[in-house]
């Protein structure tokens, strides 16, 4: 089996809801059980890459690799996708526009399960720490 990485970049918002109403939010985001952060569902990545494909390819390769739910023609396809999990979101910066942020639980769960290593090591990162680059500095702030 190969495994390979996939980064999704957004560039406008964007909001994959979980299908139940709560108050005034029509569709609340999707989060993870355990951790409560931001998820994409493997199965909404697989859909979107499926519709895609389905414009230059034949019904059956389609099927073939993503799969059919069809009952006389029934399979799995030869792709798995797993969910999409947050590792860096924009935040208004002083200097320029914007700036991407991230903690150091998302690069631990980051370099977890991408198998990539850090040359830093996170726990030395304190909560009340922020680490940025002089390009986004002013002065130390």
């Amino acid at each position: 089996m190969n495994k390979k990485n996939m980064y999704i970049f957004t560039q406008t918002p964007m909001h994959v809801g979980a299908g139940n109403e709560v108050g005034v939010i029509d569709n609340p985001i999707q989060r993870d059980k355990i951790t409560s952060c931001p998820v994409i569902p493997g199965s909404s990545i697989k859909g979107v890459f499926r519709r895609e494909c389905s414009f230059g390819m034949s019904e059956t390769d389609v099927d073939l690799i993503f799969g059919s739910d069809d009952e006389k023609k029934l399979s799995a396809g030869r792709l798995a996708f797993t969910e999409a999990s947050l590792l860096l979101f924009p935040l208004r910066s002083m200097k320029n526009a914007y700036a991407y942020a991230t903690s150091p639980f998302l690069l631990k769960r980051f370099f977890a399960k991408s198998g990539f290593t850090f040359k830093h090591k996170i726990e030395d990162i304190s909560p009340a720490e922020c680490i940025a680059p002089d390009s986004l500095l002013l002065g130390k702030k």
